[in-house]
């Protein structure tokens, strides 16, 4: 059960339709402690662009970066988004701390092109990624970091969804917006 969830209404948008139609936007924040225990707060923030009649959405999900362009000078939008990319489902890491640390998920196989470029990024990779080491093995690619181990705690980055705490500093935060 959610220990904490609320709607933000963000404002109108236009761009929808040829600019004809103001759109509704709202971002979904919920803390909830269901599948960690009962004990261990998870954070999950989504985004809704609803139509001009607030029928359908006509953009959701992980959609921060339309957000930022509709509200561009926004404090409050900025700092929704930060929280939202550093904490989003903080239940579900591939690393270990130490990993995390390391900035293992900032690695780029080919360090020409964006971390998210999609594609095949080196001669022989059997098929297409994202520009993250994290998302080839050591076998398939020298440099290759999804199943190696991390050297401090052995972990194999990727064989597990690990849980990594929620700040009360965050929490108290989004409590507030």
């Amino acid at each position: 059960m959610a220990e904490y969830h609320k709607t933000i209404e963000l404002g109108k948008v236009d761009g929808y339709n040829n600019g004809r139609r103001s759109c509704r936007a709202e971002v979904k924040v919920e803390i909830a402690t269901e599948g960690t225990n009962g004990t261990k707060p998870r954070l999950s923030i989504c985004g809704e662009v609803w139509n001009h009649l607030g029928t359908d959405i006509i953009s959701g999900g992980q959609n921060y970066e339309e957000l930022l362009k509709f509200f561009p000078d926004s404090p409050l939008v900025e700092r929704i988004v930060e929280i939202w990319q550093r904490w989003h489902l903080n239940d579900m890491r591939a690393g270990c701390e130490h990993q995390r640390a390391e900035k293992w998920s900032e690695r780029p196989i080919d360090p020409e092109k964006p971390l998210n470029a999609y594609g095949l990024h080196f001669a022989g990779q059997g098929s297409p990624s994202w520009n993250m080491l994290t998302w080839v093995t050591p076998s398939e690619h020298p440099g290759g970091l999804l199943t190696a181990p991390c050297p401090v705690c052995g972990y194999e980055y990727g064989s597990a969804w690990l849980y990594e705490p929620l700040p009360e500093e965050v929490i108290n935060e989004v409590k507030s917006w």
